[in-house]
């Protein structure tokens, strides 16, 4: 099995065709002889893992994935964990998906910051007449796909983020025009972990281990640990 970077891999699938609308696909379910290709969109988006990790076979690219509830979704090096790390996301018409839940971000960072630079893989697609199709497909870093809360949302918050019920439970993406757009709301993955560092300060549920840059302080320490070198 080959190694490849995400890059090749998303090279690799617009060479197959898979931003020809005419590469329609579909979802069948085959139950008690009772046959349905009617589509659910929580169905196409959690297939396309599996189908991506078929193609890639198929590919004889190497992947590995990791154990149950570990992040990311896949690692593409055969014994390293602090690079090829690949993060799978799909959409249909607005990107609404969750990156990570927030505290397990937070505590993930703590534990390999690594996953800062893992590739997000993201699927746009399209549904017709119980067809899928590609709209478009695009790869990028956590920071690249982020941004600070708008004026219209309830409170400011340096990140995007879903706030409900007065707690931060996810890191959220920005909006589709910002996908077509390539906008860049952060110059680097530090930056986008010093704004995290503030909206844990700004969050009055954070715990006091967290706040006043002890986060980022233990981030940065573990990051250096880990690859002698400082988090740039």
């Amino acid at each position: 099995m080959k190694e490849v970077t995400a890059q090749d891999i998303k090279k690799e699938l617009i060479k197959d065709g898979i931003l020809n609308k005419n590469n329609k696909g579909f979802v069948k379910i085959d139950y008690l002889n009772i046959s349905t290709t009617t589509l659910v969109l929580d169905a196409v988006g959690s297939m396309i893992q599996s189908w991506l990790e078929d193609w890639m076979k198929s590919k004889k690219f190497f992947f590995r994935k990791p154990s149950s509830q570990e992040r990311p979704d896949l690692y593409l090096k055969k014994k390293n964990k602090k690079e090829g790390l690949l993060e799978i996301k799909a959409f249909y018409k607005s990107p609404g998906f969750d990156i990570q839940s927030w505290n397990a971000f937070l505590n993930l960072m703590l534990i390999n910051p690594n996953h800062l630079y893992a590739d997000y893989l993201i699927f746009d697609y399209q549904i017709k007449n119980n067809f899928f199709f590609m709209e478009n497909i695009y790869l990028k870093k956590i920071w690249e796909i982020s941004k600070p809360m708008g004026e219209r949302s309830q409170i400011k918050w340096p990140i995007n983020v879903q706030y409900k019920n007065k707690e931060i439970v996810n890191l959220r993406p920005f909006g589709l025009g910002d996908f077509k757009n390539n906008k860049k709301y952060f110059d680097s993955g530090l930056d986008f972990l010093l704004k995290v560092q503030k909206t844990i300060d700004m969050y009055t549920k954070s715990q006091d281990k967290f706040k006043n840059d002890k986060w980022i302080n233990a981030v940065k320490k573990k990051y250096k640990e880990l690859n002698n070198k400082d988090l740039i």
